[in-house]
């Protein structure tokens, strides 16, 4: 049989216990009135924009570092390429603009060597 004052005692524990969950978890949250929003800069949908990100700093200059891992680059020699994925750099400020980092400057290759063709194909790197 339930004592009305267990009943209570039960109530104000777990009252006590939420509320302080509450003070030790609300110094976590965002600032989301103040975010910053990047989108990808060639306005590629499905591109996985901001798939991977790394915040970044050389002295007093901070950026970021974003993922597109099957972004279609704009680089001249992946021009036949089809979602070889690519990084951006985006500068920190409101609207803040993002420029195509080059990591790889060959588009696919082929090798001959003694009686074989290696052959690399550089397209969907994501798969």
């Amino acid at each position: 049989m339930n004592h009305p004052m267990m009943c209570s005692w039960r109530n104000r524990v777990c009252a006590l216990f939420l509320f302080t969950l509450i003070l030790i978890t609300d110094g976590f949250n965002l600032n989301w009135r103040d975010a910053f929003v990047f989108r990808d800069p060639q306005g590629q949908m499905g591109s996985y924009f901001g798939f991977s990100v790394a915040l970044r700093h050389q002295g007093a200059t901070h950026w970021l570092v974003v993922g597109a891992p099957r972004g279609n680059s704009t680089y001249f020699k992946h021009m036949y390429l089809h979602q070889p994925g690519i990084v951006y750099q985006c500068g920190l400020r409101k609207g803040g603009d993002c420029m195509q980092l080059v990591v790889d400057t060959s588009g696919n290759l082929c090798v001959m060597m003694y009686v074989r063709t290696l052959q690399s194909s550089k397209s969907l790197g994501w798969q």
